[in-house]
C-alpha cells in the first residue's frame, strides 16, 4: 500500500483491497464506467495506489490518461449504451463503480434522448452485465440532483426523496434520480455463479479539487467575459472535495461486504464536505485570482428565471444550425437561488465517512497557474463572442417581459 494514500483520504491505515482463500491472496479487480471522467480516473488512481487492478471503461482514451497506462491500470474501449461492450468489459471483475453519466450541466442538460440512453438505458446494461459475469459489488455515483426540484433542503437525510418527478426541470436530474431507483431495486438480485448483487448509491453534492477543469473554467470564462456582474442567488450549499468522494467510495466496497453485514446495501448516502457555504463565498478566490470582485448586489429570482427559460428555447430553436454554452439553464438558477444542504450523519455512522478539509482557494492557485499556459483558439473566441452577443439579446429580451407584463 502506497504510504500517505489513506491518510490523505482519510481512511483508516488498515485499509486493504487485497482478498483471498486458502492461504492464497490477491489485488482485488475493479472497473470504472466512465473511467476518464474527472473524478473517476482520480479515484481509479487512488485504487491502484491502494494496491488493486483497475480497468477503465470509456468511449475514448485521452492522451493525459494513455500515460499513466500499466500493467494495474488498464483500458477499454466501451460505450454503457452498449450492452455487448459492457458484458466483455465485465468479466473477471470484483466490483464495479458505475461513475459514467452525461448532461450534468450547461447545454448537455437540454439533451434529452441522450441523457436518457447514457443515464437509464447505460444504467440498466451495467446492472444487467454484472448479474450475467457474476459481479457481487455495484458502486453507483448519482447526484444531489436526485432530491432537489427546486424546494429548500436544509441538513436533509437520505429519508428525503422526490416522488413527483415532473417538479424537475432537466433531464439530468430525472435520468439520474431513476438510475439511483434502479441501482438501489436491484440490490439483493441473483447473480450467475450463484452470487447475489449487493449495490449501494453515493449522492455527491458539487465536486471540486486539483485538476477539475469542466465547471471551474467555465465559470472562470463568465467572470472574464463580464457576465457575472450580478449575484445569480446566492444559496447556502455544499460542495465535496475529490479526496473526500473517493474516500466515501472505497468505504462504500467495504461497506458491501459480509464483514460489515453488507450494512450499506440497497441504501443511498449523500456525500459533501460537510461544510455548507454561500455560493459567491465559495467562488471568491476565484473571481478574487482572476483580478474581479465578487458583485454585490443580486438580480431578482424572476429576471434570472425567466432569462435561463428564454435561453433554453433559444437553444432548442437554434440547435439545427449552431450550439453555444448558456450562461445558465434553469436547474443551476434554482441551485444558486435556493439552499441545499444535508448532514452527513448516516454517512459517518454507516461507512464511516470522516471528510476532510479542504480550502476551494488551493484548487484555485493550481488552476490559475495551469492557465496562464491556455491560449484559447480564434474558433473558441468567435463562438465566446457569439454566445456572448445572444445571452445579452435574451436577457435584455426577459427584462422587457418583467416589466412589461
Amino acid at each position: 500500500m502506497a504510504d500517505g494514500i489513506t491518510e490523505a483520504l482519510g481512511i483508516s491505515q488498515d485499509f486493504k483491497l487485497i482478498t483471498g482463500t486458502n492461504g492464497h491472496s490477491r489485488k482485488l479487480k475493479f472497473l470504472i464506467t466512465g473511467g476518464c471522467g474527472y473524478f473517476a480516473f482520480e479515484l481509479a488512481k487512488s485504487l491502484c495506489n491502494l494496491g488493486a487492478a483497475v480497468t477503465l471503461l470509456d468511449i475514448h482514451l485521452p492522451g493525459r490518461i494513455e500515460k499513466h497506462l500499466s500493467d494495474h491500470l488498464k483500458f477499454i474501449k466501451g460505450d454503457i449504451q452498449d450492452y455487448e461492450s459492457v458484458y466483455k468489459a465485465f468479466h473477471d471483475i470484483d466490483c464495479v463503480f458505475h461513475a459514467a453519466s452525461f448532461g450534468m450541466s450547461g447545454v448537455d442538460q437540454l439533451n434529452k434522448d441522450k441523457t436518457e440512453r447514457i443515464n437509464v438505458g447505460g444504467t440498466r446494461n451495467v446492472i444487467k452485465a454484472c448479474q450475467d459475469t457474476g459481479i457481487t459489488k455495484l458502486v453507483y455515483t448519482s447526484s444531489y440532483n436526485i432530491v432537489f426540484d427546486g424546494t429548500p433542503i436544509r441538513n436533509g437525510n437520505e429519508t428525503f426523496s422526490v416522488q413527483d418527478t415532473s417538479k424537475f426541470v432537466d433531464y439530468y436530474s430525472i435520468t439520474k434520480h431513476e438510475a439511483d431507483r434502479i441501482v438501489l431495486a436491484a440490490n439483493g438480485s441473483p447473480v450467475e455463479g450463484g452470487g447475489i448483487l449487493y449495490t449501494c448509491s453515493l449522492r455527491p453534492a458539487g465536486i471540486y479539487g486539483p485538476g477539475e477543469r469542466r465547471h471551474i473554467r467555465r465559470i472562470a470564462n463568465y467572470i472574464e467575459a463580464g457576465f457575472i456582474i450580478m449575484k445569480i442567488g446566492n444559496a447556502k450549499c455544499d460542495w465535496v472535495h475529490v479526496n473526500n468522494l473517493i474516500q466515501a467510495h472505497l468505504l462504500a466496497v467495504c461497506a458491501l461486504s459480509t464483514t460489515s453485514q453488507c450494512i450499506a446495501a440497497g441504501k443511498g448516502y449523500f456525500v459533501s464536505d460537510d461544510d455548507p457555504s454561500r455560493v459567491f463565498d465559495f467562488l471568491k478566490p476565484l473571481f478574487n485570482g482572476l483580478g474581479y470582485q465578487v458583485p454585490r448586489y443580486k438580480c431578482p429570482f424572476v429576471i434570472t428565471y425567466s432569462f435561463a427559460f428564454l435561453l433554453e428555447i433559444l437553444l432548442y430553436l437554434v440547435q439545427p444550425f449552431l450550439q453555444f454554452e448558456p450562461l445558465m439553464t434553469r436547474n443551476e438558477v434554482l441551485k444558486m437561488e435556493f439552499d441545499h444542504y444535508h448532514t452527513m450523519a448516516l454517512a459517518r455512522k454507516e461507512l464511516g465517512y470522516k471528510p476532510k478539509k479542504y480550502d476551494f482557494a488551493d484548487t484555485v492557485d493550481l488552476y490559475l497557474k495551469e492557465r496562464k499556459s491556455e491560449c484559447p483558439k480564434k474558433s473558441d473566441v468567435d463562438w465566446i463572442w457569439l454566445g456572448t452577443k445572444l445571452t445579452f439579446l435574451v436577457l435584455l429580451l426577459s427584462v422587457l417581459l418583467q416589466v412589461c407584463f
